[in-house]
């Protein structure tokens, strides 16, 4: 039968422009057609050596069939990591899900030389830390707890992970330290004393563009613009990410790329943030204000932020 197919799109395209990829509409219909006429990895396999031989790769393009390609590096698919101060919800197993469809597809398609999909629960923080302690228990104890729950949701769901990431893993603090001091070799972290904003819920630093006037708990008080989260005002010294280098060389890395982000307004956006200046970033928290977390490379009195 797939013989008898190739035959047939052989016979079709054999008045074809194959140099300059011209194909008339009456062919189109029949091409387009022909691709759904046997099983899709059968299919697939025919449409792409016929195609191939006869150098009509315009045509793979213009009707989005199968193309014939040589195997691409490592397809990586990742979810959030997902914080540990509360069990996991509908919401954790969407974004799991949607991971997993693009890890099967990618499998499926079998175009790369290895796929692979991580998901996992980030342990640190001082969210983390505050909830435990109103529980009455170790950080440590509540991590394993929640991180074994999120485990079982997605093993129940049958989801495809390659690996279950924690961040109290051994493998995980040793790539974070590794990075830390790849950056403080090439001078690219420094400490000084960062004055700002900080939103708990969101384990994040906000600048003062992304906080405006909101209520909580019905009380009135800054939030993110984000998240619509409160906010906090701190002064601490820490240790600082030169992030404000790399402006310049993102806005032409995102030019030369502009469907890195999807949907392409969204990069627009990131395009326009840049553009306004980029400051330091904050990497790190005192040790006296959050004692859960890994510890900064040289330095007992920080923990590297998450």
């Amino acid at each position: 039968v797939g013989r008898a197919m190739v035959s047939t799109l052989v016979g079709v395209v054999a008045d074809c422009d194959t140099e300059k990829g011209l194909i008339p509409e009456p062919v189109r219909a029949t091409v387009r057609a022909m691709a759904p006429a046997h099983p899709v990895i059968e299919a697939e396999q025919y449409l792409d050596c016929m195609l191939e031989a006869l150098g009509l790769a315009c045509v793979c393009k213009e009707y989005r069939l199968p193309e014939f390609k040589e195997l691409q590096d490592t397809y990586y698919v990742t979810t959030p990591i997902y914080y540990v101060n509360g069990v996991p919800h509908i919401g954790h197993v969407y974004s799991t899900m949607l991971a997993d469809v693009c890890a099967r597809w990618a499998r499926l398609r079998g175009i790369y030389t290895n796929v692979v999909f991580q998901t996992g629960t980030d342990e640190h923080g001082q969210k983390v830390q505050q909830t435990a302690e109103g529980k009455g228990i170790h950080p440590k104890e509540l991590a394993d707890q929640i991180s074994a729950q999120f485990k079982a949701c997605f093993d129940a769901f049958e989801f495809s992970y390659d690996r279950f990431i924690r961040t109290t893993d051994a493998d995980h603090l040793k790539t974070v330290h590794n990075l830390w001091n790849t950056l403080q070799e090439k001078g690219l972290i420094h400490k000084d004393k960062y004055e700002g904003w900080y939103c708990v819920s969101d384990e994040a630093f906000v600048t003062d563009r992304g906080v405006t006037d909101g209520m909580f708990e019905g009380k009135p008080c800054k939030v993110t613009v984000e998240s619509n989260r409160p906010v906090i005002r701190i002064e601490e010294e820490g240790y600082m990410f030169k992030l404000s280098q790399f402006g310049d060389r993102l806005i032409d890395f995102f030019t030369k790329h502009p469907n890195v982000i999807e949907p392409a307004f969204r990069q627009r956006e990131i395009i326009a943030f840049i553009k306004r200046g980029l400051r330091d970033l904050s990497i790190s928290r005192p040790k006296a204000k959050i004692t859960w977390g890994l510890p900064v490379p040289g330095d007992d009195d920080h923990v590297v932020s998450v």
